[in-house]
């Protein structure tokens, strides 16, 4: 079968059974079967909750959006989009943008305003891109996997497709025997060759057992029941597809969404653990810097009351100096002696007492028993 032949059977897929039109936002219902958003529109207006399918009569309960909340049919679209873009290139005009230059393979790029020629075609977005718009295509993750084709080679594939379905028309158009130079006109078909044979092929090599010699419309009908056969399966086969790669796809956002919850969550338990070892640390520093004051006042009394002793012991000192120089009269010495008296027994008063030797001590003591739980993990990741 040729390319062109090949398009049009998938372009039968592509074709809404309600309007027989092709797929404008194709929409998924519970039964897998897929069917145009206004068409859906036509048999289940807003307000209702649900809708019959035309196909298998299976009810589909409709949510608080209506027919506009059921999932879309992203392959049927993409696939729609595919089969477009190539046919284009088929096509007297091949884009709606005329090209920039006398050359026909010269393309504006239709996704910016830079008026630059096109260099590459997304099968995708069917967009023609200019180099900057290409890398760009190329590096926005969400896209990444869109097919890119250089402007030369869509174009080659577009004439190679005209080249096969204009051999394939001109060889269906004539219906000659390949058996023959001449031309001889094919009338018969051999079931077991699967070949189309002229009357004088079948009456000498396939006239005997095991070939089976039928005319050619009989076996033209066999092969349309067995091609509508085909042509059912694959369709059913289509949908049960692509619902699945729907599916994946949301298994894969239903998986980053989980996956950026995992790591809020992460980031939460973790700040509770250091907001309570912070409150903890600070809890501490206060009673630390708290003890610490009492300490230095305690340290502090008793230098005050070694200094006071110190002082009276160095005027004493200073009296007894003076009180003993050579030029001091009698009643300053007796007078002298007077005073030291009474400032020894002040100086008796005042007793030495040792500094506590913990007054010094200080230290942090770790809690051996404090663990986080378990063995100071946070927590695990689980699926």
């Amino acid at each position: 079968m040729a390319s062109s032949n090949l398009l049009e059977k998938i372009g039968d897929f592509l074709e809404c059974t309600i309007c027989l039109d092709n797929y404008k936002r194709p929409k998924v219902l519970q039964c897998l079967h897929t069917f145009c958003e206004n068409c859906l529109y036509g048999i289940a207006p807003e307000g209702t909750n649900k809708v019959v399918c035309p196909t298998c009569r299976e009810e589909t309960t409709l949510e608080e959006d209506g027919v506009s909340n059921l999932r879309n049919n992203f392959v049927f679209s993409n696939l729609l989009d595919l089969v477009t873009s190539i046919h284009k290139p088929l096509d007297d005009d091949p884009t709606s943008i005329p090209p920039l230059s006398g050359d026909e393979s010269q393309y504006g790029c239709t996704n910016c305003e830079s008026g630059a020629f096109a260099a590459s075609r997304c099968l995708n977005c069917c967009e023609f891109l200019c180099v900057d718009c290409t890398d760009a295509h190329r590096r926005i993750k969400a896209i990444r996997h869109h097919v890119m084709r250089s402007i030369e080679d869509w174009l080659a594939a577009g004439r190679h497709i005209i080249e096969a379905d204009k051999a394939e028309r001109r060889r269906q158009k004539t219906n000659l025997c390949p058996n023959h130079e001449e031309e001889i006109v094919v009338v018969v078909y051999c079931e077991a060759c699967n070949q189309a044979l002229c009357e004088e092929c079948a009456q000498d090599e396939h006239a005997k057992t095991p070939h089976r010699i039928v005319p050619m419309t009989d076996a033209a009908e066999r092969g349309r029941q067995q091609i509508t056969n085909v042509l059912s399966e694959c369709k059913r086969k289509l949908c049960v597809f692509s619902t699945a790669i729907e599916a994946t796809v949301q298994i894969a956002k239903d998986l980053q969404r989980r996956s950026d919850r995992a790591q809020k969550d992460l980031h939460q338990t973790a700040r509770e653990y250091i907001t309570r070892i912070q409150k903890e640390q600070n809890e501490l520093m206060v009673l630390l810097h708290k003890r610490r004051e009492i300490k230095e006042g305690e340290m502090a009394a008793h230098i005050n009351s070694l200094q006071r002793a110190v002082d009276i012991l160095r005027g004493m000192c200073a009296l007894a100096e003076n009180a003993l120089n050579d030029d001091t009269s009698p009643v300053d010495v007796l007078r002298s002696k007077v005073k030291l008296a009474a400032e020894k027994r002040v100086l008796n008063q005042v007793a030495i007492v040792n500094v506590p030797a913990d007054l010094s001590t200080m230290k942090f003591e770790r809690n051996g028993n404090f663990r986080f739980p378990p063995d100071y993990a946070l927590g695990s990741i689980s699926e």
